[in-house]
C-alpha cells in the first residue's frame, strides 16, 4: 500500500517511546492482507509494539514469520464477514488474489488486467475478525490496515465489535473506484459510509491511474512478481481506479466517553498515529485540547516543540512558530521563496542572545522578513 504523507521523523512519537509510556499497554496492530509484511513506520514504536498479520497463501504467511521479529507474528487466515466456504480467486500476479475477481471485459482495457486476471479458484475457509482475536485473548486494537483486494467491505463487517471500540483509533483502508474491477461490487462509497456511521473520519487519502491499452502511459514505479519479472501498475494518467484511504477518530468532534483517568494512553497514541501519518497539526491539536489529560504522563510543550517543523532551516519551538506565522502569514506562501532563505542567514545569529530570546526572536524574523520582501 501507499505511503500517502508519512512523516519518516516522527520526534515526538520517538520521544514519547523513550519515556516507555506504551510498555504496559503496547500499540497492537492488526494487518489484513500482509503479503510483503507491514509498514515499517510502525517500528517507531519499538517493542511497546505488537503485530498480528492475516495473509491467506499458507507459503507466503510461512515466509513472513521465518523473518518477524518477536513482537510480530502472521495468521495463514482469510477474513470475512462471517465464518464460511468461500470461492478465492487465485490471480497471475498472486498479490491480486483474493475473493472478488474482476469483471473480465472491463479489466482487459487495462494494462493493469493482465494481474487480475483469475488462473484458477480455490475453495477457502473464511472467518470474522471478531471472533479470530476473542479466540487468541488478544487486548483491544489500536490500527487496522486492510489491503484484500476489494473484499475490504466485508472484512470490516466481520470486525463490529473492533470498530465499536473507543480504542480502535485508525483505519487504513484499500478502496476500489470502479464497481467493475472487483465483482464483490463494494466501492470507496459504500467504505467510506460503513465506517463514518461507526465514529471514524476520513484523513487522508491517495488514489492510483491506470491507462486503457489503447494509449500506454509511464509506469509510476517498477513492479514486479516473485520471480523477479516486470508487470503492469499504475501510471502518470490514466483513469483513477483504486486508492488508499486513511480514518482516524476525532475526539475533539466526538469526545471521549471513557472515564478520564484511562484517556492519557489512548489520546498520546492517538497523537503519535496522526504524527506518524504526516498529521502533525491534528496532532497539536489534540495536545492542546486535552492538555490537563495528558500533564500526569508528559510535557505537552515539549512534545509540541518536537512536532514543530523547521521554519527556513531553524528549529523553533512551537510557541515561536506559531507566533511567526500568525504575525507574517506571507512566510508560508511558496511565492516568497526568497523570505526562508534570509530566515536561515540571520536567525542563527539571533538564536544566540540570551536574556530573553523569544522576544529578540520574533523581532529579529520581523525584521528578516521585511528585507527579504524587498
Amino acid at each position: 500500500m501507499a505511503l500517502l504523507h508519512m512523516h519518516t521523523q516522527p520526534d515526538m512519537t520517538r520521544h514519547v517511546v523513550e519515556k516507555r509510556l506504551f510498555v504496559d499497554e503496547p500499540v497492537i496492530v492488526v494487518d489484513v492482507g500482509a503479503r510483503g509484511g507491514y509498514d515499517e513506520a510502525w517500528d517507531a514504536f519499538g517493542d511497546q509494539l505488537a503485530v498480528i498479520g492475516f495473509e491467506p497463501e499458507p507459503a507466503e504467511c510461512e515466509r513472513l514469520n521465518t523473518n518477524a521479529p518477536p513482537h510480530v507474528a502472521y495468521l495463514p487466515y482469510a477474513l470475512g464477514a462471517r465464518e464460511e466456504t468461500r470461492e478465492f480467486y487465485v490471480a497471475a500476479f498472486s498479490g491480486s488474489s483474493g475473493l472478488c475477481s474482476g469483471d473480465t471485459e472491463f479489466i482487459q482495457r487495462f494494462f493493469e488486467g493482465d494481474n487480475l486476471k483469475t488462473v484458477r479458484t480455490e475453495s477457502i475457509q473464511v472467518y470474522p475478525l471478531d471472533s479470530v482475536l476473542a479466540q487468541r485473548g488478544m487486548g483491544p486494537v489500536n490500527f487496522i490496515k486492510l489491503d484484500c483486494e476489494g473484499a475490504d467491505l466485508e472484512v470490516l463487517q466481520g470486525a463490529e465489535g473492533i470498530l465499536h471500540q473507543p480504542q480502535t483509533l485508525g483505519v487504513l483502508v484499500e478502496v476500489w473506484f470502479q464497481k467493475e474491477s472487483r465483482r464483490c461490487g463494494y466501492t470507496f462509497v459504500d467504505i467510506h459510509e460503513h465506517l463514518t456511521e461507526r465514529g471514524f473520519f476520513l484523513f487522508d487519502m491517495d488514489s492510483y491511474r491506470y491507462n486503457r491499452r489503447a494509449m500506454p502511459f509511464p509506469f509510476v514505479s517498477d513492479i514486479r512478481d516473485e520471480a523477479g519479472r516486470l508487470i503492469p501498475g499504475q501510471t502518470t494518467h490514466g483513469q483513477i481506479i483504486r486508492g488508499d484511504a486513511l480514518y482516524f477518530r476525532d475526539f475533539i468532534q466526538n469526545p471521549l466517553q471513557t472515564p478520564r483517568d484511562e484517556n492519557a494512553l489512548l489520546l498520546l497514541k492517538l497523537a503519535c498515529f496522526y504524527e506518524i501519518w504526516g498529521l502533525q497539526d491534528c496532532a497539536a491539536e489534540l495536545l492542546l485540547h486535552y492538555k490537563s489529560d495528558l500533564s500526569a504522563l508528559v510535557d505537552t510543550e515539549q512534545l509540541l516543540d518536537l512536532l514543530t517543523p523547521e521554519l527556513g532551516g531553524i528549529k523553533l519551538s512551537y510557541r515561536e512558530y506559531v507566533q511567526w506565522t500568525q504575525s507574517n502569514p506571507l512566510s508560508l506562501r511558496p511565492s516568497l521563496s526568497s523570505v526562508p532563505d534570509v530566515l536561515k542567514r540571520g536567525a542563527e545569529v539571533i538564536l544566540r542572545f540570551e536574556g530573553k530570546p523569544g522576544a529578540i526572536l520574533r523581532h529579529g524574523l520581523r525584521w528578516l522578513a521585511r528585507r527579504g520582501k524587498k
